[in-house]
């Protein structure tokens, strides 16, 4: 099962959970099916995985996140 697929299965069951792909593909058109919170180019970098991990924690409290 692809990264997509599991997407779409995760989705069908789950719409509130934050889905987060990193890809190598240029072909981020076909990951918006799955309405990610982010895409990711790989490398991914670290001080990106951290502004995601810090906006999702700041929402989980109920707070807006300030960049």
């Amino acid at each position: 099962m692809t990264g997509l697929e599991t997407a779409l299965h995760i989705r069908r069951d789950n719409t509130t959970c934050h889905i987060i792909f990193a890809s190598a593909s240029d072909e981020a058109n076909a990951f918006m099916t799955a309405s990610p919170l982010q895409i990711l180019s790989k490398p991914v970098q670290k001080k990106d995985v951290k502004f995601i991990l810090n906006k999702v924690l700041a929402w989980k409290a109920g707070d807006s996140y300030k960049s």
